[in-house]
């Protein structure tokens, strides 16, 4: 075979495939590249070139998915924790609610009881007295 030409047994081991992988392409992205060359199929040296782009892509693809398998773990952990601390603010919330219908109810209690006034002991507003009396008192007690 030429020397710009690969049998498809050659290729498919520079490619990193099967000859039966091979095959199934030939069809449909390696047509432009195929020849026959003393009555065998021979697939041209440039179509390895699909194979090392589509080797790059399915290692970005594992690296993507790993990552995002990574990251998916890390958030379904976050997940746990705010699960955990929605329920604790939930019962904190519910404990405040009952605290607070209690002081209601005790603030409803003070204000129907009747405020009692003492009616049997009168204010008494000091009597009023001139200066002059005042002073006779301080001067008397002196």
């Amino acid at each position: 075979m030429e020397d710009s030409y690969l049998s498809i047994k050659e290729f498919a081991g520079l490619a990193g495939v099967s000859p039966q992988a091979i095959y199934q392409r030939l069809d449909k992205d390696l047509k432009e590249y195929v020849q026959i060359l003393e009555g065998k199929k021979a697939i041209e040296i440039k179509a390895l070139d699909l194979f090392a782009v589509q080797a790059v892509e399915q290692s970005v693809d594992n690296e993507l998915t790993t990552i995002l398998r990574e990251t998916l773990k890390v958030l379904s952990g976050q997940l746990v924790e705010k699960d955990k601390q929605i329920a604790e603010l939930n019962e904190r919330l519910k404990e405040s609610n009952e605290l607070n219908r209690n002081n209601q109810i005790l603030i409803g209690r003070q204000q129907d009881q009747p405020k009692q006034i003492e009616e049997s002991s009168p204010i008494e507003e000091p009597q009023k007295r001139s200066f002059w009396s005042r002073f006779r008192k301080e001067s008397s007690n002196a």
